[in-house]
């Protein structure tokens, strides 16, 4: 039997009412950058030889994108983190946002890090049958900071569980890292790169 997230007080989640819509573009990519966006890019995630799309837009103002990638790529190279704890809240956020693009960026990052594209599809639908403890208090934990930019004294004594300090601040700021960046994505209508697969 389906299990829904349930927050504190028995509120489930509100999903974001823009799902299904991709605006067009509102700031397009750089054409031809300038070489210190071109330095910045060339640094900065591809897929088969060209820099996200993201990057490309980001590269209008490429000292804000570089401060952008050097705390963007510590949470996801250098924090304390697991991969396996990492990809379930950005693909959680990305999907409370409505942000077709971020979602579908990791669920290729998430089949990396060890999530089946069973646990992809439930995480869409808000099934979470089968997942452990750890995994739903992940999501559970973003369904509080979505809908009251806070965490629950319930949910937090579970995290601390299973985290020390260092990493709940990693966490938090993972978190709050990636709703900047759903925000950006959806904000200017950045467009889905060749073999990001969007929505499941």
């Amino acid at each position: 039997m389906p299990v829904d997230v349930v927050m504190e007080g028995g509120e489930t989640p509100k999903p974001a009412t823009n799902r299904s819509v991709l605006r067009p573009a509102r700031i397009a990519p750089v054409d031809e950058p300038t070489p210190e966006a071109q330095r910045l890019l060339d640094q900065s995630l591809s897929r088969n030889g060209h820099p996200l799309a993201i990057f490309r837009t980001l590269a209008k103002n490429p000292e804000l994108f570089k401060q952008f990638n050097r705390l963007g790529g510590y949470l996801l190279t250098h924090g304390l983190l697991s991969e396996r704890e990492r990809e379930p809240v950005i693909l959680w956020v990305g999907w409370r946002c409505g942000s077709a693009y971020e979602f579908g960026q990791h669920i290729l990052s998430g089949i990396a890090s060890r999530l089946t594209e069973t646990h992809i599809n439930q995480l869409a639908t808000s099934d979470l049958a089968g997942w452990d403890t750890n995994d739903r208090d992940l999501v559970v934990m973003v369904d509080e900071l979505c809908a009251d930019n806070v965490v629950s004294d319930g949910s937090w004594r579970l995290l601390t569980r299973r985290s020390g300090e260092a990493q709940l601040i990693g966490l938090l700021l993972l978190f709050g890292y990636y709703r900047l960046v759903l925000g950006f994505l959806n904000g200017v209508g950045v467009q889905l790169d060749g073999g990001n697969p969007g929505w499941p």
